[in-house]
């Protein structure tokens, strides 16, 4: 990644603490700085609290707010919009002593510039857990551009990678889409046929063992 990273505003001294039931987890896939890790408190969302250095590539792309039986959580997508970047992230945080904690977040870094956005998200009927949907678009100066899709889940303790294992996690097609039958989640793999997987409920999609 090519975005400096810095501390938080916050002295170290004066940092809450962040509520046990948030586990310290490793980020996923990659770290995104040393500052902003789960169970970090960050006096706000900025940019600037979440380690960037002013002036730097990285801009909010997104944000949306999810209420979940563990409380509000808010969900940040970081990255360069105007493409000149090879990296994006995924941050999620509660609200707690007038900032918030970092639950925990995914970050990666690709072969070609590329554009970070939010596909789709949906919130499980009892508010346990929510997953998200990523598409990456990547554009390399020479080749054709490709589309990869990162799903991910959380509960507001932690968070989890919901389809596949790194490094095998970035599904590599044309779409992929969410299909919403009644209570339950699908996530379609539209390529030459379309892959049907049905969330389980540990807020994984099932994969056959034929399709492994």
């Amino acid at each position: 990644m090519n975005a400096p990273a810095r501390a938080p505003s916050a002295s170290v001294e004066q940092l809450p603490e962040c509520p046990p039931d948030i586990v310290e987890e490793d980020w996923l896939e990659q770290g995104l700085s040393r500052s902003i890790r789960a169970r970090a408190w960050v006096p706000s969302l900025s940019l600037t609290d979440l380690g960037f250095v002013a002036g730097s590539s990285a801009e909010q792309l997104f944000q949306q707010e999810v209420s979940l039986a563990s409380g509000t959580v808010e969900v940040i997508g970081l990255g360069a919009p105007t493409r000149k970047s090879d990296w994006g992230a995924l941050v999620f945080a509660r609200p707690h002593a007038q900032g918030h904690c970092v639950v925990n977040g995914w970050s990666t870094s690709l072969f070609a510039p590329m554009t970070l956005s939010l596909a789709d998200s949906w919130r499980s009927p009892d508010g346990r857990f929510a997953i998200f949907l990523l598409k990456l678009l990547t554009e390399p100066e020479k080749g054709k551009p490709e589309v990869r899709w990162v799903s991910l889940g959380t509960d507001g303790h932690r968070a989890w990678i919901a389809l596949g294992e790194p490094p095998q996690h970035q599904l590599i097609a044309p779409t992929v889409t969410f299909f919403r039958n009644g209570k339950d989640l699908y996530v379609d793999i539209h390529q030459r046929y379309i892959t049907r997987l049905r969330l389980g409920p540990d807020g994984h999609f099932i994969v056959p063992p034929k399709a492994k």
